[in-house]
């Protein structure tokens, strides 16, 4: 998402999410979150409704991860709105709401979201060894690690 809050414009207005992150600027009120404007984006639906797609698919990343942390840094300001907190979650459910609300005005009908539910690398390797302990313990045997 980060990649995108660039090209998202706050409606009505110039200022996109990331220069309303810009500490010059004045920060979005979390408390009453604005339309969003996914015009820039307008080329692309076109050219998929043309082709007969009328099905959205979302990638909905874990609003607790480090890379959600970003985006939000990204359109809130460093630190200001935490990943993994009730602020984060109202937060994603707004940005998806509007983008879904764009996507319908655009003439999509099938909303589906993606939920990453991937296991980072990082993760795999830091627990890998655990289960393979508790399966040793019990007499049990692990596969090899592919590592």
């Amino acid at each position: 998402m980060a990649q995108v809050f660039p090209l998202i414009r706050i409606a009505g207005h110039s200022r996109t999410l990331s220069a309303a992150a810009n500490k010059d600027a004045a920060p979005i009120d979390l408390d009453h979150l604005p339309d969003l404007d996914f015009s820039y984006f307008d080329p692309w639906f076109e050219v998929a409704r043309r082709q007969g797609v009328t099905r959205f698919e979302a990638h909905v990343e874990n609003v607790g991860s480090e890379r959600w942390q970003w985006a939000l840094d990204t359109a809130f300001g460093k630190g200001r709105v935490q990943a993994g907190t009730p602020v984060a979650s109202r937060v994603s459910a707004w940005i998806f709401r509007e983008l879904k609300g764009h996507a319908g005005r655009q003439g999509f009908h099938g909303f589906f979201a993606k939920i990453s539910d991937e296991i980072l690398p990082e993760d795999i390797r830091r627990t890998s060894s655990r289960p393979k302990s508790r399966a040793r313990r019990v007499g049990a045997r692990s596969r090899p690690s592919r590592e």
